[in-house]
C-alpha cells in the first residue's frame, strides 16, 4: 500500500448509538495531545485514518472537520485493542 492513498473506517452500530472512548488521547491542532474522560466516536460514520502508530493503536479524524459537535475534528487515538470494537469495515482509496 502506498503512503499517499486515502484510508478511510466506518463505525458499527446504529444511528444514535455512538461508541464512548474513555480517557481518550486526542491531538490537538497545534500538535499537542490532552486526554478527555469520554469522547464519543458516531456510529455509522466514516473517518479519516490518519495515522498508525508502532503498538497498533490507530489516529482517526471525523471528515466533518473543526467545530464539529463530536470531537471538533481533532485527531482521535483509538487502541489497538478497541478498533476492531468500534469499526467495522476500512477501505484503501487508489486500489
Amino acid at each position: 500500500m502506498a503512503a499517499d492513498n486515502p484510508v478511510a473506517a466506518w463505525t458499527r452500530g446504529k444511528e444514535g448509538d455512538d461508541y464512548m472512548l474513555r480517557n481518550a488521547t486526542v491531538e490537538l491542532a497545534d500538535g499537542n495531545t490532552t486526554t478527555v474522560d469520554s469522547l464519543p466516536l458516531l456510529a455509522l460514520h466514516a473517518y479519516s485514518v490518519e495515522r498508525v502508530d508502532p503498538d497498533g493503536s490507530v489516529w482517526v479524524r471525523n471528515p466533518h472537520g473543526p467545530g464539529n459537535g463530536a470531537d471538533r475534528g481533532n485527531l482521535v487515538r483509538v487502541p489497538a485493542g478497541d478498533f476492531d470494537n468500534v469499526f467495522y469495515q476500512v477501505n484503501v482509496g487508489g486500489l
